[in-house]
């Protein structure tokens, strides 16, 4: 089989808990008796969640966001990398002597920017999975207001993915691909991890709410004034305030609320967006402002009828949002999860052929980066 150096990004759960999946279900395809040995690297809530999950897990040091007011701040998030440059230039070097020691056929990338740069120049084979290539590999509809975050958007992308041999885009939509990109990128299923995939979805009457940034006060004081029961995560607290019930992460427990709300009122992030929609709950999205990868998710969120994108949030948009939600869930329902899951399975089985295909590739001569 094959040897897999498996990188992915630290901030956020997204990224941890999709590469989980895949992880667990390229470790369980057997050819001869032998497995493909992977090695996973990561920092931040990734290597909190997967080091758990997994044992051969080195902790490097990741990239991070900085929030302030529900929006991303540019010049937070560069000195807050800034201050951790000695920690990246320390983890650069461990990359470079896990490939030396580990000899990788194969990097799997979920938006690490370290060990695609390494792949980069030294000719080793990589696979880019995650939904951050729709960005810059096929062709968005978007309104031109956003046109110059898309851009920097792109750039972000190509500074942490300089070039791949191949790129799976997990996705709930699917633009046209772009010209040059067709003969090596496709699109994957949502990736929905087994823990939401055997629960039995119910409607109790409760809204479920996670916010990525801790600092969207805003939201919490407009739930206040509506007559209805509120699941609050991502203050890392627990506590009640009058219609809010706020609660710290514990994974089940998450599973399960996620699971018997009657609607979702999150940012934009793909994760567990996509999960909503797995489940057939109507979704409201307020992205994080000038984070363009939520606020492409909530446009096309909106334009398939699934839920509401509000820029900003306030009672009448979510009173639009909360009369609608028969019409979301009709459309929700027009999802068949059981294709969803056939259909993963067999993305599974076509990123294992191209695995093998690389690492044979690279046992045969350098490969070269596209």
């Amino acid at each position: 089989m094959a040897k897999i150096l498996y990188a992915l990004s630290g901030e956020g759960f997204g990224h941890a808990t999709r590469s989980s999946i895949i992880i667990k279900r390229l470790s369980q395809i057997k050819k001869t008796s032998q497995i493909h040995k992977i090695k996973i690297v990561c920092g931040g809530k990734a290597y909190f969640y997967l080091s758990k999950h997994f044992n051969d897990v080195e902790k490097i040091q990741s990239l991070h966001i900085k929030y302030f007011n529900n929006k991303v701040s540019g010049i937070g998030t560069f000195f807050v990398n800034l201050v951790t440059l000695p920690q990246q230039i320390f983890s650069y070097i461990k990359i470079k002597r896990l490939i030396k020691e580990f000899k990788p056929d194969v990097i799997i990338n979920d938006f690490e920017h370290l060990t695609s740069n390494v792949a980069f120049f030294n000719n080793i084979p990589l696979i880019s999975i995650g939904n951050h290539n729709v960005i810059s590999n096929s062709q968005i509809s978007i309104p031109l207001k956003y046109l110059w975050e898309s851009i920097k958007s792109k750039l972000v992308i190509t500074f942490v993915i300089p070039s791949s041999n191949y790129y799976f885009i997990t996705t709930f939509f699917k633009p046209a691909i772009k010209p040059r990109f067709l003969k090596n990128t496709e699109y994957l299923p949502i990736i929905i991890r087994d823990e939401i995939r055997v629960l039995k979805p119910k409607y109790n009457g409760y809204i479920f709410v996670y916010q990525t940034s801790k600092t969207n006060n805003h939201l919490i004081t407009l739930l206040k004034t509506f007559d209805k029961q509120f699941i609050v995560y991502g203050f890392n607290i627990d506590k009640t305030d009058g219609n809010i019930l706020f609660k710290s992460f514990k994974e089940k427990e998450f599973y399960k609320d996620l699971a018997n709300c009657s609607a979702v009122i999150i940012n934009g992030g793909f994760s567990l967006m996509s999960e909503a929609i797995y489940l057939k709950k109507p979704v409201y999205s307020e992205p994080v402002k000038e984070q363009f990868e939520q606020i492409l998710n909530a446009i096309y969120l909106q334009k398939l009828g699934y839920g509401l994108f509000a820029e900003t949030s306030c009672k009448e948009s979510l009173l639009t949002f909360f009369s609608k939600l028969d019409e979301y869930k009709k459309n929700l329902n027009k999802l068949n999860t059981k294709k969803l899951d056939d259909d993963f399975d067999k993305a599974i089985v076509n990123i294992n052929e191209k695995i093998l295909s690389l690492a044979n590739t690279k046992t045969s001569s350098n490969t070269k980066m596209k």
